[in-house]
């Protein structure tokens, strides 16, 4: 951080435009840190000062992603059991063919 820099909890202020190195320590385990460098780029005029809260995302305001696998694995699955369920019907057709030819001979 740069001795202008104000930080209060998990919040950083940065006073001025420039390149900032943030580092994060895991208490109790000093040899996990992580570094990032953050390029603050000046605040236009009509930008709004920061709050001091932090902003706070709930989970029902995330963006959707993926697709619903719901209706496509119900579909799947009944075609999985109408395709078995065909096979089976045959395969009793068949041996009723069979047993019919045998009982003619």
């Amino acid at each position: 951080s740069v001795d202008s820099d104000e930080i209060v909890g998990n919040t950083v202020h940065f006073v001025h435009a420039s390149p900032h190195t943030l580092t994060a320590v895991v208490p109790d385990a000093a040899r996990f840190t992580a570094s990032t460098t953050v390029e603050v780029s000046p605040a236009s005029e009509s930008a709004v000062s920061p709050s001091s809260e932090p902003a706070v995302t709930r989970a029902s305001e995330l963006a959707v992603t993926g697709i619903e696998v719901q209706g496509l694995l119900t579909a799947g699955l009944a075609l999985i059991l109408a395709g078995g369920l065909a096979v089976l019907l045959i395969a009793r057709r068949v041996r009723t063919i069979r047993q019919q030819r045998d009982t003619e001979r």
